[in-house]
């Protein structure tokens, strides 16, 4: 199911990303408090950054290998609300499927 709501690897695009993101219904760090759509909006900007593009966030893969590429270029990637909502309800459904299944990932570098 993951792996179905992402562009395909190829082009601009590297398939899915290798873990799902979890999320809260609000997330606090840093003594700032972000809600769903903010959450959204950094995990996209994340996956694009990598290579991975959300299929709910863009009408056709045209849009999002321009946003892939955009995102790779430092540039800011603009997403309705409504599109951020969408992915933040399957980023909810993977939370929810992982729940008690989280590892600890050990950061290695190259």
């Amino acid at each position: 199911m993951w792996t179905s709501q992402f562009f395909p690897k190829g082009g601009s695009f590297k398939g899915a990303p290798f873990q799902v993101y979890t999320v809260t219904d609000t997330l606090e760090f840093l003594d700032n408090t972000y809600n769903a759509v903010e959450q959204a909006r950094y995990i996209m900007a994340h996956m694009l950054s990598k290579g991975w593009a959300p299929k709910v966030c863009f009408e056709d893969e045209d849009e999002a290998s321009a946003a892939v590429v955009a995102a790779k270029a430092k540039q800011t990637v603009s997403v309705s609300p409504e599109k951020l909502l969408a992915l933040y309800t399957i980023l909810q459904n993977t939370t929810k499927a992982v729940a008690g299944h989280h590892f600890h990932e050990l950061v290695m570098g190259a």
